[in-house]
C-alpha cells in the first residue's frame, strides 16, 4: 500500500470513528518501514488527544497519512415545514 501511496496525500476526515481507522492505518503501514525514524509528525504534535489536524510522513515513500478533525460533517437543523414526520 505504501508504493501506491507514493508521492500521494491520504487524508481520513471525521470524528472519533475515522481517527482510530486513521491511527490503525498508521501503525500497519509502519510495521513495514524498517527505518523508523523515517516516520514523523510533520508539525512536531502529539498524537494523544488532539483535536485539530495531524500529518504523519513516510519519509522513504514520499506519502502522508492525515487526519481532520470534522465531528460534523452535515449540518444538523430541523426539518423543513410540511415534511413528514
Amino acid at each position: 500500500m505504501l508504493e501506491r501511496l507514493s508521492n500521494r496525500r491520504l487524508a481520513f476526515v471525521g470524528d472519533s470513528i475515522g481517527r482510530n481507522q486513521w491511527e490503525s492505518l498508521l501503525c500497519l503501514l509502519s510495521t513495514v518501514v524498517t527505518n523508523k525514524s523515517s516516520i514523523y509528525e510533520v508539525n512536531r504534535r502529539l498524537i494523544t488527544k488532539h483535536t485539530g489536524f495531524l500529518v504523519f510522513k513516510f519519509a522513504e515513500f514520499n506519502c502522508t497519512i492525515e487526519y481532520y478533525r470534522a465531528p460534523y460533517l452535515v449540518l444538523q437543523s430541523r426539518p423543513p415545514a410540511g415534511s413528514p414526520k
